[in-house]
């Protein structure tokens, strides 16, 4: 199980590798939006995440976010399975001046010197953007016809009120 929060000063120094799993039931935004809350205790997150060094001498962060989480079909409305997947590659940075620096291939991980980073909140983060805004199943989905009251037979055809004055109309034009 990965840890919440993690030295990465240490973990770049050292060039660790954090690999393991953070159930969906410890991220709680993404669990809000998973569609039965009694398999949120099924659907887990497997992490593998590299830190060191690139060549410009920079901290970063690479590696794959994978979730599998259930999530409601918004054709049919009945729960279906998602596979969430999401390439990480964050630079860590102290400040925005740092962050507007980076190279479009690096995303800024905000962190405080000398404190924990909370690493499961940017795994969330990768996860939520990975989402399908509108989930729907890949093969066809089996709608279920809906039941429909029955509707009476019309009820005679009131006269129109409007009638008198087409029949005055008609006297006029004349």
């Amino acid at each position: 199980m990965i840890p919440q929060f993690v030295d990465v000063r240490k973990l770049v120094t050292h060039q660790g590798v954090l690999a393991g799993e953070v159930p969906v039931a410890a991220l709680g935004r993404l669990q809000a939006l998973v569609a039965n809350q009694e398999l949120v205790s099924l659907d887990s997150v497997v992490v593998n995440l590299q830190f060191g060094q690139d060549l410009e001498r920079r901290r970063v962060v690479t590696g794959e976010v994978r979730a599998q989480v259930h999530m409601v079909c918004q054709r049919c409305l009945e729960p279906m399975s998602v596979a969430l997947s999401a390439e990480v590659h964050w630079a860590l940075v102290y400040n925005q001046e740092q962050a507007d620096k980076l190279p479009n291939r690096w995303d800024p991980w905000f962190v405080e010197p000398d404190t924990l980073s909370d690493v499961c909140g940017m795994i969330e983060e990768e996860l939520l953007l990975a989402m399908p805004c509108a989930p729907v199943h890949d093969e066809p989905c089996q709608l279920h016809a809906l039941a429909l009251p029955e509707i009476p037979d019309a009820a005679p055809a009131a006269p129109n009120p409007f009638s008198a004055l087409t029949a005055l109309k008609g006297k006029l034009i004349n």
